[in-house]
């Protein structure tokens, strides 16, 4: 039988996927990773927020979810470079609108839901919203 041909992102998610059926122990069949794919990428608020955006943005904006801080700044070469990288590599907003056709961000938006009562989501929140002023 021919191997399917899946590309890398196909590989990934086949590691997610259904287990080998050949007869070698599992951990000869495939590494194991600490990873389990979550069912959904946005909570249900984030979900039904997505909708209202889109509906707003009409055919003037494209909108996305989910969006790396890092992927919407550069940060300055020279002193405190690596700290200011740091400190906004893995952080995101939950919305970004950008004009359809060039990408200009328009708006970065952070849904405050629900799960942003949570002690540990306010706690990591917090010293962003003190350092960097609107």
């Amino acid at each position: 039988m021919a191997s399917e041909k899946r590309g890398c992102f196909g590989a990934f998610v086949g590691l997610f996927g259904s287990k080998a059926t050949s007869g070698a122990p599992p951990d000869v069949r495939r590494p194991t990773f600490p990873y389990t794919r979550n069912d959904f990428f946005l909570s249900p608020a984030e979900a039904s927020f997505l909708v209202a955006l889109r509906i707003a943005a009409s055919d003037i904006y494209d909108v996305f979810a989910k969006v790396r801080l890092i992927d919407q700044l550069n940060v300055k070469k020279g002193t405190g470079f690596q700290g200011a990288f740091n400190r906004v590599v893995s952080k995101q907003v939950d919305f970004l609108r950008c004009e359809r056709g060039t990408s200009r961000i328009v708006l970065a938006i952070e849904l405050d839901d629900s799960t942003h009562r949570q002690t540990a989501r306010a706690a990591r929140d917090a010293p962003s919203l003190r350092k960097y002023p609107r």
